[in-house]
């Protein structure tokens, strides 16, 4: 997966950096075959802030996250959003029927059953 870090009214040090490629290949056990994720972090008046975009087949999914004190919370927050619509995205394409070939079917009975 590509990961593409964008800063905005901050510098995005290699802590940042780092922090962000760890919580982003994270989100990778969830589904498997992501393309691109693209994290914005930026300095709001009071706010650090931090929008994890995921691409990935079939699939586009956004998370935001917002802290007063400390970008890594927020980055947190973000992924931990994106993190949950992957897995409800997850359990939506499951399979939740048994396949038709393992299930055993009922026999029908015969007459001499039914009356006996």
């Amino acid at each position: 997966m590509e990961i593409r870090i964008t800063g905005k009214n901050m510098v995005v040090t290699e802590g940042i950096k780092e922090w962000i490629f760890r919580k982003a290949s994270k989100l990778e056990r969830y589904v498997p075959r992501l393309v691109e994720s693209h994290v914005i972090v930026k300095k709001e008046k009071y706010f650090y802030v931090a929008e994890v975009t995921v691409l990935g087949r079939h699939l586009r999914s956004y998370g935001e996250g917002r802290d007063k004190e400390n970008l890594y919370t927020a980055i947190d927050w973000a992924c931990e959003r994106v993190a949950k619509q992957l897995k409800k995205f997850q359990e939506k394409i499951k399979s939740h029927h048994p396949h038709a070939a393992n299930v055993r079917r009922r026999q029908p009975r015969s007459k001499e059953e039914v009356r006996g």
